[in-house]
């Protein structure tokens, strides 16, 4: 579940942050997503095979990371993107 969030959410916040240049912002994410899944497939392994605590430490890490990014990064008080709703 934590993958499903994250993810797609730091893709549409890393497109809307580098909307001039659309291409190497996607190629960026791409190869960002691919290097935090290569590096935590060793780090689960590293501290055990016998129990499932490695792996959810290592998604809390991330959602604890994913939210930190959220907060630096996009600001979400700030509002930027968003149209106020019709009335």
């Amino acid at each position: 579940m934590g993958v499903g969030l994250i993810f797609p959410a730091a893709t549409t916040l890393g497109q809307a942050l580098g909307r001039t240049a659309p291409g190497a912002a996607s190629a960026l994410l791409g190869g960002l997503q691919f290097l935090f899944g290569a590096s935590a497939s060793p780090l689960v392994g590293l501290f055990g095979e016998t129990s499932s605590a490695p792996m959810a430490l290592i998604m809390l890490i991330a959602v604890a990371l994913a939210a930190l990014a959220l907060i630096t990064l996009a600001r979400p008080w700030l509002r930027h993107g968003e149209t106020p709703a019709d009335n």
